[in-house]
């Protein structure tokens, strides 16, 4: 079974992995494998909690969603199946600000027009978010990436509740 980890980039779902990992002792993956950036460093790796996919995602994803073991997988795509998702929000205009400074140092410059019009790869904040639709989509938990930053405590009690996973250590955030 596949429990994603969504959001739209820049939104705080590095953050998510790194509670998943300190907090329910559980390694995450990536639908992309994230092997530019947080699985080409060991360290990073390990404080996210970032486990390298077996195979490529097409090859493993029906196996995935349809085992009995549990795979948290993030994503930045518009919804594949109808497995739950904690889906993660930051503010609108944080998320682009931060996706433009990403994508300038990793990928390469768009006019910040272009980013909130959605012409960059995973489109628009908002049409991401209409896609997901979390406020109305079953097997959905919609965390603001704000929420956590005030209130850890309570998120990560919505997100075991949600998820069925155990607590079994504590989240200090070094995010910085």
């Amino acid at each position: 079974m596949i429990i994603w980890l969504a959001s739209y980039p820049r939104s705080g779902n590095t953050m998510l992995r790194m509670i998943f990992k300190a907090v329910f002792d559980i390694e995450t993956y990536s639908k992309y494998d994230d092997l530019l950036d947080i699985g080409d460093d060991q360290k990073t790796a390990e404080l996210v909690g970032h486990k390298k996919l077996d195979g490529s995602w097409e090859d493993i994803y029906r196996d995935w969603y349809s085992s009995d073991r549990i795979y948290v997988v993030k994503t930045h795509d518009v919804p594949e199946d109808d497995s739950k998702v904690v889906y993660i929000v930051r503010d609108g205009r944080s998320a682009v600000v931060s996706y433009n400074n990403y994508l300038k140092d990793f990928a390469k410059k768009y006019p910040l027009s272009e980013i909130i019009s959605g012409f960059v790869p995973f489109g628009s904040w908002g049409g991401h978010l209409d896609a997901w639709d979390p406020l109305n989509r079953a097997n959905t938990l919609f965390v603001r990436f704000e929420d956590i930053l005030v209130s850890p405590e309570k998120e990560i009690t919505r997100i075991s509740e949600f998820t069925g996973l155990k607590i079994c250590g504590e989240w200090k955030n070094d995010f910085e």
